[in-house]
């Protein structure tokens, strides 16, 4: 069974990543919208805390809680049922109960300002000019079409009615959401302490970035732990520590959001479709997405040709392992929102649907992030030009 939360900070929060952080003078950047591991750790814990006893039992090399606890959560070793489908910004009305969710363009959108307005323009997958010699490892190369001088923008979301557009392919979506219609960032300067003495350290000044939320916007998480309703362990209302310093958080149960299907007539008609990533990619071919052999990706019941791809520079990954004490494996991802365009396909596609809501693991999926709810993908349409 899945659930679906909204988790509204109760105060400005810090999601700092991986990076290095702590020294004088340093500056703590925040990373957003965080890694859907953020809430796996914060939402399994606030499970596991509460029941004291499953808590002191949890730990590496401990035996599976009991009942449907040690079901959901499994161990640090093997994790259960408990899966991250979806994790995103979003806003809720609390009267009606409706949900907006918000993702950050995908990588074959470009916010340009022109004027006083922001439009949105598409890569289009082109062949390379005559005579000119390029490394990129596809037959077609993603190209930005657009007549005149303007300036990119960062920071901007799709959202609603946005989505659609985006899922149909056949217009370019409208009025993409500005970041700080959705949270501020601010800065705040702190001074670090002596572990010993417990006093301030003399010249240890450092500044750290955190973000504030307005009134009802948050994170949308959607969780999925098999045939346990996650809210028999997770109530809503239920508080989270989350992110640094562990600010504190409220999680609140919601009507499932609907994201549009996806369309799986017209790629069946069109023989192609992009394939767009909602969460970071773990590869063991680095950007290339697993069951791709050369260019072709295989599935069971399902194949495509890899004719063009738009991924942002690769980013790196890791965490903290609170059962184990350490830190978790760094790791090189292909950044969320990357954009695959595929062709030739062959198949069923609800069987090619049925492997992307899965999660776009190949045979011998890393059980530890697949529950934090890596390789999230979703399918959209690609009308092909001539």
């Amino acid at each position: 069974m899945t659930s679906c939360y909204f988790i509204r900070p109760l105060d400005v929060i810090s999601v700092r990543g991986n990076r290095s952080f702590g020294g004088s003078g340093e500056y703590g950047e925040v990373i957003m919208p965080p890694w859907p591991s953020l809430f796996a750790g914060a939402l399994r814990s606030a499970m596991l805390g509460r029941d004291p006893a499953a808590l002191a039992a949890f730990g590496p090399g401990k035996p599976q809680a009991a009942g449907i606890l040690g079901e959901v959560l499994g161990t640090p070793e093997r994790p259960g049922t408990f899966r991250i489908e979806w994790a995103s910004l979003g806003r809720v009305d609390f009267k009606s109960g409706e949900c907006d969710v918000a993702m950050p363009l995908p990588a074959d959108l470009v916010a340009l300002s022109v004027g006083n307005a922001t439009e949105l323009h598409r890569l289009t997958p082109m062949l390379p000019p005559a005579g000119i010699n390029t490394t990129f490892p596809l037959p077609l190369i993603p190209v930005l079409r657009n007549g005149g001088r303007a300036k990119p923008e960062t920071g901007r979301f799709l959202a609603g009615r946005s989505i659609e557009n985006y899922i149909a392919g056949d217009t370019l979506p409208m009025n993409p959401l500005p970041a700080r219609n959705l949270y501020l960032r601010e800065t705040r300067v702190g001074i670090a302490l002596d572990s010993q003495t417990a006093t301030a350290k003399e010249g240890a000044l450092y500044s750290t970035e955190v973000v504030s939320f307005h009134a009802e916007c948050g994170f949308v998480v959607r969780v999925s732990t098999g045939h346990i309703n996650p809210e028999e362990l997770l109530p809503s209302g239920s508080l989270l520590r989350l992110g640094g310093d562990g600010k504190g958080a409220v999680c609140q149960s919601m009507p499932h959001f609907s994201l549009p299907s996806a369309p799986l007539a017209q790629i069946e008609q069109d023989r192609s479709f992009r394939l767009v990533l909602t969460s970071p990619g773990i590869f063991n071919q680095g950007w290339l997405p697993d069951r791709t052999r050369g260019t072709r990706l295989e599935g069971e019941g399902f194949s495509a040709e890899l004719v063009c791809a738009a991924i942002p520079r690769a980013s790196v990954i890791s965490g903290w392992d609170l059962a184990n004490w350490r830190p978790k494996p760094a790791q090189r991802v292909a950044p969320a929102g990357s954009v695959y365009w595929f062709n030739d396909f062959n198949g069923d596609p609800s069987k090619l649907a049925k492997w992307v809501a899965s999660g776009l693991w190949g045979d011998n999926p890393d059980v530890q992030r697949q529950a934090e709810g890596f390789n999230r993908a979703m399918l959209a349409a690609w009308h092909q030009e001539n």
